[in-house]
This record gives structure tokens, C-alpha cells and sequence, in this order.
């Protein structure tokens, strides 16, 4: 939770953000967590779009990455496309 996903050192060090971005998932799947929940729209550019990229070498650590309004209105019932999830890739 106290380590920076790497997002904005994407566009200086594309390595090295995808990088610190690889820690990241490792950190969280440690916890057996099966989602990553997080308030910052840089989180979400690189852990979610990004992380084909990241997780290349090591599929098991792909992981669902969602902004906090994105589980509410999953919750509330919301179609996914109107959360920007495309269907069914989320899960």
C-alpha cells in the first residue's frame, strides 16, 4: 500500500515502471488477494492496461485491477460498460 505502482515513470523509464509495477503485484498477490482496489487513475492506466506487459513472463500474477466507483457501481448492480469495463474482461 506505501509502495508507488510506477505509473508516472512510465513516459522517463518505460523499464523501470513496469517494474515497480511487477512489485506491486507481486506485493499484493502475497496476500491472496484475487482483486487489486485502488483510488488512483495512474494505478489503473498501468495496472490494468498495462499489465499484459508486466505479467508477461509470469501469468499467475495477473490480477483484476479496479477504481473503488468501478466495485461500487459493480455492487449497485451497473452494467460494465457503463464502469469502462469492457464485458467480462474485468473477471
Amino acid at each position: 500500500e506505501d509502495e508507488c505502482c510506477g505509473a508516472t515513470l512510465y513516459l522517463a523509464d518505460r523499464d523501470l515502471s513496469l517494474a515497480a509495477g511487477r512489485r506491486k503485484l507481486e506485493a499484493v498477490s502475497c496476500t491472496g488477494a484475487d482483486l487489486l482496489l485502488h483510488g488512483c487513475g495512474n494505478c489503473q492506466l498501468l495496472l490494468r492496461r498495462f499489465q499484459r506487459m508486466i505479467v508477461r513472463d509470469e501469468p499467475d500474477l495477473r490480477m483484476q485491477a479496479l477504481l473503488l466507483p468501478q466495485l461500487i457501481g459493480l455492487a449497485m448492480g451497473l452494467p460494465e460498460e457503463a464502469l469502462g469495463l469492457r464485458e467480462g474482461t474485468w473477471r
